[in-house]
């Protein structure tokens, strides 16, 4: 892909979605390609979300799994 000229430069927003797979791991990443900004002197770049996972009072994940830890009173 070649870059722009001005001319073809086009503004405006976009959303995008990112689907939460099933076991999908720590830091793996979703990757929107050719979805950054664009200039007429580059290409457009990628749009890069990271799954970071954290520590939950109830629930851990070990592996693809997710177990749920309760007490009873």
């Amino acid at each position: 892909m070649s870059p722009l000229s001005w001319e073809e430069t086009v503004t405006g927003d976009k959303v995008l979605t990112v689907y939460i797979e099933r076991g999908m791991a720590n830091n793996e990443e979703v990757v929107f390609e050719n979805e950054a900004d664009e200039h007429p002197d580059m290409n457009a770049g990628h749009v890069i979300f990271k799954i970071v996972t954290y520590p939950h009072r109830t629930f851990k994940r070990e592996g693809n799994d997710l177990h749920h830890y309760a007490t009873r009173a």
